[in-house]
């Protein structure tokens, strides 16, 4: 996760934007923020399927989070899903931000509810 105080310039996407809140209500109970921007970046680093920003005040607290994927994505649904799956789980565990145990028990709950039945 990368932490911001600059504004936001990644560009929401309505589709993903939708899909978010599907999953937000399947599988985190909609206890995430319903404001986040999630939209596709065509300048995220060849290496990353997707990445979570977070904007924050001087202090640190979370004004915005974003989530942005790699146009790559497009080409395979399911693991554009698994990809937004965790990034949410980014966002829900902040400022976490390493794939720590805390992380991984996240991910295994997730398994556990179904989120990456379709591939996993």
């Amino acid at each position: 996760m990368a932490l911001k105080k600059s504004q936001p310039s990644l560009k929401s996407n309505g589709h993903l934007e939708r899909q978010y809140a599907r999953f937000n209500e399947c599988y985190f109970s909609n206890e995430l923020p319903k404001d986040v921007l999630v939209g596709w970046d065509e300048t995220l680093h060849p290496k990353f399927w997707g990445l979570t920003y977070a904007w924050a005040n001087e202090d640190g607290s979370p004004v915005m989070f974003g989530i942005a994927l790699n146009p790559k994505l497009k080409e395979v649904k399911e693991y554009k899903d698994i990809v937004l799956i965790h990034e949410m789980s980014h966002v829900k565990l902040f400022p976490n931000n390493t794939h720590n145990k805390k992380f991984q028990e996240e991910m295994v709950r997730l398994a556990i509810a179904g989120a990456f039945s379709k591939v996993w």
